[in-house]
């Protein structure tokens, strides 16, 4: 074969040119493949980065259900349990119990202050004065609603950090 070829190419330049040729013929040919074979890498790499993405969705989604669950069962308990202490404001706080505790605008203000978290007004102009239409149940009632906020709000703080822990936490999540 290669006697063949020197009889083709009598010249050394042409055998000089000939041989620039296969070499660049390889080069190319090994930079094709190398460049199939880093692509079929990457390819690889992003199935395994995808797939570790789409587990990791489906954890966290396990994850949403089982806090979700528990903190809405909670919840619900919080919520029935303040709806029937509210409805009970009655029975405990009579009637009779509204006409003799007569509620100082004092309290009112230090109430709504502590409410809304703000300041409370200037000057206590006469804080003693009765505040008008407003009668001890009506406060228990408030208070009622304002502990039921606050119990579910409680609720709701300890199912998120749950959340976080279980997010934060390798592995699947653990079942109750």
């Amino acid at each position: 074969m290669i006697a063949l070829l020197l009889k083709l190419l009598p010249s050394p330049l042409s055998r000089l040119a000939l041989g620039g040729i296969t070499v660049a013929f390889l080069l190319g040919m090994t930079f094709l493949k190398g460049a199939t074979w880093e692509r079929h890498r990457w390819e690889l790499r992003a199935a395994i980065a995808e797939a570790g993405m789409l587990q990791a969705v489906a954890r966290a989604a396990r994850i949403n259900d089982h806090v979700s669950y528990q903190y809405m069962d909670r919840w619900h308990t919080v919520v029935e349990k303040g709806k029937t202490i509210i409805k009970e404001v009655p029975r405990y706080v009579t009637k009779q119990a509204d006409v003799s505790c007569l509620i100082p605008r004092g309290f009112v203000w230090l109430h709504d202050a502590a409410a809304g978290h703000q300041a409370l007004p200037g000057a206590a102009d006469n804080p003693d004065e009765i505040a008008a239409g407003l009668a001890l149940s009506t406060v228990a009632v408030t208070l009622g609603e304002n502990y039921t906020t606050c119990q579910a709000t409680r609720e709701q703080l300890i199912a998120l950090q749950a959340w976080a822990s279980e997010v934060s936490a390798p592995g699947p999540p653990a079942a109750d």
